[in-house]
C-alpha cells in the first residue's frame, strides 16, 4: 500500500505544467468572483436599499427642501422666496434661523439690477433690518438712478457664518445676480462648526462638514434628525449670545487655525460661485466697536504661577484706582507693569487703551484696543486675522471680478483719531444709523465703478442723499429711533453685555438718548410720524418693510386699526405666504378692530409656520381668554412659558388670569404670585404690566398691603399719556384698599 501511495504522488508531480496553470487560473477566477460578490453585497446592495428608502420617502412627500430659495407664486407671478427650512441643516431644528420675509421675481426685468447682500446679523441690519445699510444703499441707488429698478435682496441671517453663506452664495449666483456683496466674519468662531459653538460643535475637517451637510439634504438624513429632535423633554429656544457663554476660546487655541482655514476656503468658494455666471462680487472687511466695547471675557495665561498672579492682581488693581481717579499716566504705568507679567488678559489692554486715549496717545490706544479685541475669549467680533484673510482672498481674485471694500478703514476714517466707537455702533458689531450710512455710502461708490455703462449714463446731477434724507425715505421717526434704542438697552442688560465692567455707563447713555427722543407734544409727534410714513410709502409703494413698520407704528401709538390692517395685508401680498410675524401683526390689528375670530385664525397660521414662537402663543392665549375660554388660554400660556421660561409676557398674562378669573376652579392664587414675581424679576421690577399682574395675585392670596404697594409702583411706571390704564389701576387699588380681590374676564395688561 505504501508503494502505491508513492507512485500516486509521483504521478501528481509529473502532471503537465499547462494543467497546473489552468488550475491556478481557475482558483484566481473563483477568488475574484467571491470578492466581487462580497463587494456588491457590501456596497451596491446597501446603496440600492438606501436609494429605495430615499425614493420612497420622497414619493410619500416626507422631508423638506434644503436649498436657500424656493420657487413660489406671489401675487400671481413666479417668484423666489426664502426657504424657512434652509438653516435646519446648520442648527438644531428648534433653533433654525431665518432671514426676514421677502420675495423677488423669478424673471428679472430688462431695467432691473439685482444685488444680493450676504452675511450675518451686521449685514442683516440688527437690531432692526428696516434701517440697515442694505436698506440705505437701496435708497441711494434708487435716488441716483431712477430709471433703473434696483433690487437689494438681503439674505443675511443672525448667527450664521461662512459655512452657511457659502451655500447661500451658490444659490444666489444662479438667480440672475448682477452683484453679490459679502459682509461676513464676526461669527466664524461662535457660528456653526466653530469652537465657540456648543450647538453645532467644531469640526476640523471640511470634508466631514460637507458630508454632514449632504446627509442633511437627504430625506433619510432629515428623518434621522427629526427622530433625534424628538428626544429632548422640552424644545430649546434661541437666547442669542447668552447661549455661547460656556465656550471661551483663547487667542492661541490650536482650533483657531482650523477656523481660519475654513474661512479662507469658504470665501474662495463664494468667489468661485460668483465667477461661474460672471457676477461681480464685493468682499468687505469687517468693522467692530473697538473703543466702547469692553472684552466679553478674559483669561490669564495658562502657565501663570500663584505668585505671579498675586503680583499681577496688585498692579492691575492699582491701575484701576489710578484710572478711576483720572491719573491716566500713572494708570498706564501700573497696567504696563501688569502686562509685563501677563499680556493675555484682554480687559487689561482695553483699560490701558482708554488711559492712552485720555492721555492723547491715539496710536498706542488703537493698538491696545485691537489687542483687547483679539484676546477676547468670547469671540463675537471679527479679529485681525479674519480681516487679513478677507483682504488676501479679494486680492487673489481681483482679476476675476472680485472687489475689496475695506469697511474697517472706512469706519476708522469716520471715527475720532481713527478708533471706531459709540458714534458708529450700538454695541459690539451692529452699526447705528450713522455707521450704516457710512457703509452704504462706501458701497455705493464701489458699485458705481461696477455698474454697466448704460446705467451710469442715466445718473442725474444732484448729490447723493444725506443721512437725514435717507432716514426720512425709510421713515425712521423719533419713535422708531427710541424703539430701536430700547432694543439695544434690553440687549445690554443681558449676558454677556451685562458682565462688561462699563455696561452701567453705556446703559445710562442709551437711556439719556431715549429720554431726549421722548416728545413734548405726543399728538403732534404722531401726526408728523404718520406724514413721514405716508410720504415714504408714496415714494416706494412696493416696499413691504415700510408697510410693516407703518402698521406697527399705528397700532403702538393708537392709530386706526383698519389702516394698520391695510398695510399689513399689503405687506403680506408683497412678501411670501410664510410671514409668521406679519400674521401676528395682522392679528393684533384685527383684535383692535373688534374681530377676534379672524385674529385667532391668523395667530394659528403663525403658530403653524413657527411652532416654537412664544409671542404668537401668548397672544392667542390672551384672545382665547377674552373669548371666555380660559382653559385653552392657559394651555397657550404654559406652552409659551415652556418655550421661553423667562419671557415676561406669558408669565404676567397667566398670573393675571389665575388671580382674577371669576371662575373659582380656574383661580390659583399661590401660583399666580409665583408667576407674577418671576415676571417682575425678569423685568427687574420695572415693567408696569408685570407689577399690575403681581398686585392682583397678592390681592387674591389676601396680601392686600403688598397689592396696594405693588400697584402703586405700577402707576409710577406708566406713561402719563396712558390715562385709560392709569384709571384702571387706580380703580384696582381702591378695591385692594377695601380688602377686595379683583375679578375680571381678562385683564388688559
Amino acid at each position: 500500500m505504501g508503494g502505491r501511495r508513492k507512485r500516486r504522488k509521483r504521478n501528481v508531480e509529473k502532471a503537465p505544467a499547462a494543467d497546473r496553470k489552468s488550475e491556478a487560473a481557475g482558483r484566481a477566477v473563483g477568488w475574484r468572483r467571491r470578492w466581487t460578490f462580497r463587494l456588491i453585497a457590501l456596497t451596491v446592495v446597501p446603496a440600492a436599499i438606501l436609494l429605495a428608502l430615499e425614493g420612497g420617502l420622497r414619493l410619500f412627500g416626507y422631508g423638506r427642501p434644503t436649498g436657500f430659495s424656493l420657487e413660489q407664486e406671489v401675487n400671481g407671478r413666479a417668484a423666489y422666496v426664502f426657504n424657512p427650512y434652509f438653516s435646519r441643516r446648520f442648527f438644531p431644528p428648534q433653533l433654525a434661523r431665518r432671514p426676514d420675509f421677502s420675495a423677488y421675481p423669478k424673471a428679472k426685468g430688462e431695467t432691473t439690477y439685482r444685488i444680493f447682500m450676504l452675511g450675518a446679523s451686521a449685514a442683516r441690519g440688527d437690531p432692526d433690518p428696516a434701517y440697515g445699510f442694505a436698506r440705505i444703499l437701496r435708497t441711494m441707488l434708487r435716488d441716483r438712478y431712477p430709471q433703473t429698478r434696483f433690487e437689494v435682496i438681503n439674505t443675511a441671517m443672525t448667527a450664521i457664518n461662512s459655512h452657511v453663506v457659502r451655500e447661500i452664495a451658490a444659490d444666489c449666483a444662479g438667480r440672475d445676480a448682477d452683484l453679490l456683496i459679502v459682509y461676513l466674519g464676526n461669527n466664524e468662531i461662535v457660528g456653526p462648526f466653530g469652537p465657540g459653538n456648543s450647538l453645532v460643535p467644531l469640526s476640523r475637517s471640511r470634508t466631514l462638514i460637507r458630508a454632514k451637510l449632504w446627509v442633511g439634504s437627504t430625506r433619510i438624513g432629515q428623518a434621522m434628525t427629526d427622530l433625534l429632535a424628538g428626544r429632548p423633554k422640552g424644545p430649546p429656544v434661541w437666547r442669542g449670545m447668552e447661549m455661547f457663554l460656556d465656550r471661551q476660546v483663547r487667542a492661541d487655541d490650536p482650533s483657531l487655525e482650523s477656523v481660519y482655514g475654513h474661512f479662507q476656503a469658504n470665501l474662495t468658494e463664494i468667489c468661485d460661485a460668483a465667477e461661474r455666471p460672471g457676477s461681480p462680487l464685493i468682499l468687505c472687511t469687517v468693522a467692530v466697536n473697538l473703543r466702547d466695547c469692553a472684552p466679553f471675557a478674559s483669561l490669564h495665561r495658562e502657565d501663570l504661577t500663584a505668585g505671579e498672579r498675586g503680583e499681577w492682581d496688585a498692579r492691575y488693581r492699582q491701575g484701576i484706582a489710578q484710572q478711576q481717579a483720572g491719573r491716566f499716566a500713572q494708570a498706564i504705568d501700573r497696567y504696563s507693569a501688569a502686562a509685563a507679567i501677563d499680556r493675555q488678559y484682554a480687559e487689561l489692554h482695553y483699560r490701558l487703551g482708554h488711559c492712552q486715549w485720555h492721555a492723547q496717545r491715539s496710536d498706542e490706544a488703537r493698538k491696545s484696543f485691537q489687542k483687547a479685541r483679539d484676546l477676547d475669549t468670547l469671540r463675537f467680533r471679527a479679529d485681525t486675522r479674519i480681516n487679513e484673510i478677507i483682504r488676501a482672498v479679494a486680492g487673489a481674485h481681483a482679476d476675476r471680478g472680485v472687489h475689496l471694500l475695506d469697511t474697517e478703514a472706512v469706519l476708522e476714517a469716520g471715527s475720532p483719531h481713527g478708533i471706531p466707537g459709540r458714534e458708529l455702533f450700538y454695541e459690539h458689531v451692529h452699526f447705528n444709523f450713522a455707521g450704516d450710512y457710512l457703509v452704504a455710502e462706501a458701497l455705493f461708490r464701489q458699485i458705481e465703478s461696477i455698474l454697466p455703462e448704460p446705467i451710469r449714463r442715466t445718473q442725474p446731477a444732484h448729490p447723493l442723499p444725506s443721512a437725514d434724507e435717507c432716514a426720512r425715505r425709510l421713515a425712521f421717526t423719533d419713535y422708531d429711533r427710541s424703539r430701536v434704542l430700547g432694543l439695544v438697552a434690553d440687549q445690554l442688560g443681558r449676558a454677556p453685555f451685562a458682565d462688561q465692567y462699563d455696561v452701567g455707563e453705556r446703559l445710562a447713555r442709551v437711556q439719556r438718548q431715549i429720554d431726549r427722543l421722548r416728545p413734548a407734544d405726543l399728538p403732534r409727534a404722531i401726526t408728523e410720524g404718520v406724514a413721514m410714513y405716508n410720504r415714504a410709502i408714496d415714494a416706494d409703494p412696493s416696499d413691504p418693510a415700510l408697510r410693516k413698520r407703518f402698521g406697527e407704528y399705528l397700532l403702538k401709538l393708537g392709530g386706526p386699526p383698519a389702516m394698520a390692517e391695510e398695510h399689513f395685508r399689503e405687506a403680506l401680498k408683497l412678501g411670501p405666504a410664510v410671514a409668521d410675524e406679519l400674521h401676528v401683526n395682522l392679528a393684533a390689528a384685527l383684535a383692535a378692530a373688534g374681530r377676534p375670530a379672524e385674529a385667532i385664525n391668523h395667530l394659528r397660521r403663525a403658530i403653524a409656520i413657527t411652532p416654537n414662537e412664544p409671542l404668537a402663543r401668548a397672544q392667542l392665549g390672551l384672545l382665547l381668554c377674552e373669548q371666555g375660554k380660559p382653559r385653552q388660554a392657559i394651555e397657550q400660556y404654559e406652552a409659551a412659558i415652556e418655550l421661553l421660561p423667562d419671557y415676561p409676557f406669558p408669565l404676567m398674562l397667566l398670573a393675571a388670569l389665575l388671580a382674577t378669573s371669576p371662575r373659582e376652579e380656574i383661580r390659583d392664587g399661590p401660583r399666580a404670585v409665583a408667576l407674577g414675581e418671576r415676571a417682575c424679576r425678569a423685568t427687574e421690577w420695572k415693567d408696569a404690566k408685570a407689577l399690575d399682574a403681581l398686585a392682583a395675585a397678592y390681592a387674591e392670596v389676601g396680601r392686600f398691603d403688598d397689592a396696594v404697594a405693588t400697584a402703586e409702583k405700577a402707576l409710577k411706571r406708566l406713561p402719563p399719556e396712558d390715562s385709560a390704564t392709569i384709571d384702571a389701576v387706580r380703580a384696582r387699588i381702591r378695591r385692594y384698599e377695601a380688602g377686595e380681590p379683583f375679578r375680571a374676564k381678562s385683564v388688559k395688561l
